[in-house]
């Protein structure tokens, strides 16, 4: 039951909603994202377009399109643990979750009120948001004709209580459209200019009025995300009784504004509105390994530079901004990591990565022979360990360790040699002979005192 004390039933049935929704993690393209979207929005009327966005209109030619997103930055997929104290829902104590999803539950739930209340609008639950606005960006691309005629894109997706955003990183929306918004929710509502990124502003060079809106939580992207239910049940009140033909709509898409900080000048790109998240949940990739020396670091702690800009999102935005390093320039550097990487998946074929591991397996044997203390099994001088990947099943030969399996018709390796340095004084000779026999072939180790056959 609720903690909210005065609640109807009517009331306590939507605190209920929206804790059920909660207890979701919901990582962009997961099992339990696909079940939250079928058990809360799909009922609604909502259709699931090509690019994956869900999408509902109410209304002829509506001029004003409603936006938020089904996907959280969770690491994990499954329920959570939630509790509600007070007028917040937080994560339980005892959760191992790495944030609650209010970002953008929070904005599902509004927009499905609205849609019950049956206000005019193009609905579009966008996909993939925390990923690069994935979902709104093939909209854009795949469906323009969608967008015709839509003069303002309002998303519900933004911390605290009382932003109207008009900037993106660059103009969004004019301030007048933000005024004559903001008039039409809770008091304190007022303009924003210090937004980064949403779905809307992908739609920025169509769509006149660009903006996103508080909507009650605080903390996003960390396991200490919490939301304010009594302030988004106030919220939802204003908005089921908005009308968009009040909007004032003054700003011109073509002319967009450029974005000048450090390194000069606007980069297409994204940042997600609220913490320096970098690559997204999967990523947690701003940095690199630096770590604080062993037994430095108090209890709780963070002892890496991915924990300390995990743990201390909103700080380390504020360092890099003062530095001069502003969220475009930054994401343009962390796109070009992700590219370099990818790049690096797609040239390491199945067949490198499996010498990798075996590598390793004979590296960790002539280590493990060190540190006991005795000989490594070395072959007479000139001789060294040899890898091989051969057709057949593993264990077919005596001594015979898998390092690596795995399979497909169409592996052929010409033969080669390469050397590899194990460590300061053994190097062990990676043979890799044609496979054409098998179309599963496995890589195996042979110790140096045995041969393969």
């Amino acid at each position: 039951m609720s903690n909210i004390i005065n609640l109807n039933n009517s009331e306590n049935a939507m605190v209920q909603e929206i804790m059920a929704m909660h207890s979701y993690r919901r990582p962009h393209g997961s099992q339990t994202e696909k079940e939250y979207r079928d058990r809360f929005i799909v009922p609604l009327g909502a259709v699931e377009d090509q690019n994956r966005n869900l999408i509902l209109k109410i209304g002829e030619n509506p001029k004003t399109l409603w936006s938020s997103h089904t996907d959280s930055v969770h690491r994990g997929e499954g329920p959570q643990r939630i509790i509600l104290e007070g007028d917040i829902i937080k994560l339980h104590k005892k959760s191992k979750s790495s944030c609650l999803g209010a970002d953008d539950a929070a904005g599902n739930w509004l927009m499905m009120e609205m849609i019950r209340a049956q206000v005019p609008g193009l609905y579009v639950f966008h996909h993939a948001e925390e990923v690069g606005g994935i979902g709104s960006n093939a909209l854009l691309k795949n469906n323009p004709e969608l967008l015709h005629g839509i003069q303002a894109a309002v998303a519900f997706d933004r911390k605290g209580k009382t932003s109207v955003i008009t900037h993106q990183g660059a103009r969004t929306c004019s301030d007048a459209f933000a005024k004559s918004l903001a008039v039409q929710l809770p008091e304190g509502y007022k303009i924003d200019t210090g937004g980064t990124f949403t779905d809307t502003k992908v739609y920025r060079g169509v769509i006149p009025e660009c903006t996103n809106v508080s909507v009650g939580y605080e903390n996003a992207h960390t396991s200490r995300e919490l939301l304010d239910v009594k302030h988004i049940m106030h919220l939802r009140n204003f908005l089921i009784s908005i009308d968009p033909t009040s909007f004032v709509i003054e700003r011109d898409p073509k002319s967009v504004d450029t974005y000048s900080g450090y390194g000069g000048g606007f980069r297409k790109g994204w940042y997600d509105d609220e913490a320096a998240y970098g690559a997204g949940h999967k990523g947690r990739a701003i940095g690199g390994v630096a770590s604080v020396p062993k037994g430095k670091a108090k209890k709780g702690e963070p002892t890496s530079m991915i924990d300390l800009v995990w743990d201390y999102a909103d700080e380390v935005s504020d360092i890099l901004d003062e530095s001069g390093i502003d969220f475009q320039d930054l994401w343009f550097l962390v796109q070009e990591r992700i590219a370099q990487r990818e790049l690096a998946k797609e040239i390491i074929s199945p067949v490198q990565l499996a010498i990798t591991n075996a590598e390793r397996e004979v590296e960790n044997k002539l280590q493990s022979a060190a540190k006991a203390g005795t000989k490594p099994p070395h072959p007479p001088t000139g001789s060294k360990p040899t890898v091989k990947v051969q057709a057949g099943k593993a264990g077919s030969t005596p001594g015979e360790r898998v390092a690596a399996q795995f399979s497909g018709s169409d592996v052929t390796v010409k033969p080669t040699t390469q050397t590899t340095q194990t460590n300061n004084t053994s190097t062990a000779l990676v043979r890799v002979d044609p496979v054409d026999a098998n179309p599963t072939p496995v890589v195996t180790i042979a110790p140096p005192e045995e041969k393969v056959g």
